[in-house]
């Protein structure tokens, strides 16, 4: 990997739009049907704990026998057996001691998603798309994201996981990049955490309609889009070395974004409001037709489509704070920038 993916496929859709390597965790299966509010936060909880306790069997019950799983940089799993057969059982062989810690879950009707802090010790062989990582026996924690949508017989009908390779690689040792440094604490209280789940308040459809509003301008190029952020805002972009504070900073790593692709959007088929919180779950789409110095990236001419989870908590009508997830190293493969798994198998 270049110094590009540090700076730039590390990216950012900024102050609102910025936007896998783990498990997915779900819910109980639901005979009745879909789950949805308190019921389903309450079981998407106790399937985190499953994972954490190896208790597969009741894993298993966390999804339905097609559920499709969206994992960018996890092999390919469709079902609740091959996902916690090629994810779970695999990362956990890798690291034995992983834990999964809940910093923040945000509910409304059947759509969930989470931010959790994932740490451990690499001390057995990785399996990964591009072949087996031996084990490094580094110690890594990162903060990663998780989000489902509910369905009759399954918690998780569909998942998404979403957690940085190039940060786990730098924090395994197998990367030079700047990168988090490995975390074994978490957040001492989210605002407004660890649960949320949606009421249909007022301040909920405000906070939706500020977040659709928000990734038009940003579909648009538009630099209003600072308008609807506070002046402080920070950005918790866990593919950036450290956290991005102030408007000013955001709508540079926008204005980047949109000069290294003229066509760039965020898609957001899933987009809902808890609390004081929005998520959205989509894909960034464009093509790199231009040049981003700053970013240290010269246009490939090649289209991407990256898979994404972002969390913003609004205040008075601003967006305050991003957590905004992506795996760089999707971006890179897509742009040509580092070899895809297949070429990396064949080494």
């Amino acid at each position: 990997m270049t110094k590009v993916i540090t700076r730039y496929l590390l990216p950012r859709v900024a102050a609102f739009a910025t936007l896998g390597l783990l498990v997915g965790a779900g819910g109980q299966a639901s005979a009745e049907g879909t789950l949805t509010g308190k019921a389903l936060a309450d079981r998407y909880s106790q399937c985190w704990q499953n994972f954490n306790e190896a208790n597969w069997d009741e894993f298993l019950k966390c999804y339905g026998p097609g559920t499709p799983s969206v994992a960018p940089g996890m092999l390919p799993a469709k079902g609740g057996k091959a996902i916690i057969d090629k994810h779970a059982k695999s990362f956990r062989s890798a690291m034995p001691d992983v834990i999964g810690e809940l910093q923040l879950m945000v509910v409304s009707g059947h759509n969930a998603a989470t931010i959790a802090l994932m740490h451990g010790t690499h001390s057995g062989p990785l399996a990964t798309p591009a072949g087996e990582i031996p084990p490094t026996n580094k110690r890594f924690g990162q903060l990663v994201a998780h989000g489902i949508e509910s369905g009759p017989g399954a918690i998780a009908s569909k998942e998404w996981f979403i957690q940085d390779g190039a940060t786990l690689m730098a924090q395994l040792g197998l990367s030079k990049n700047p990168a988090r440094a490995a975390m074994e604490k978490g957040a001492a209280a989210i605002a407004g955490g660890p649960v949320v789940v949606a009421t249909g308040s007022a301040v909920e459809k405000s906070n939706l309609a500020a977040a659709k509003k928000a990734y038009a301008l940003f579909n648009h190029h538009d630099k209003k889009l600072a308008e609807g952020a506070s002046p402080d805002i920070v950005d918790h972009d866990q593919t950036a070395p450290t956290d991005i504070t102030g408007i000013a900073a955001e709508m540079d790593h926008n204005a980047g974004f949109w000069q290294m692709s003229s066509n760039v959007k965020c898609t957001t088929p899933i987009l809902f409001a808890a609390g004081d919180y929005t998520v959205a779950i989509g894909q960034l789409v464009g093509k790199n037709d231009g040049d981003a110095p700053a970013m240290g990236i010269k246009k490939t001419g090649k289209s991407f489509s990256l898979d994404y989870i972002e969390f913003i908590r609004w205040k008075d009508g601003k967006a305050v704070e991003l957590w905004p997830f992506v795996n760089s190293m999707q971006l890179a493969m897509e742009l040509g920038l580092m070899p895809p798994p297949a070429a990396h198998a064949q080494k």
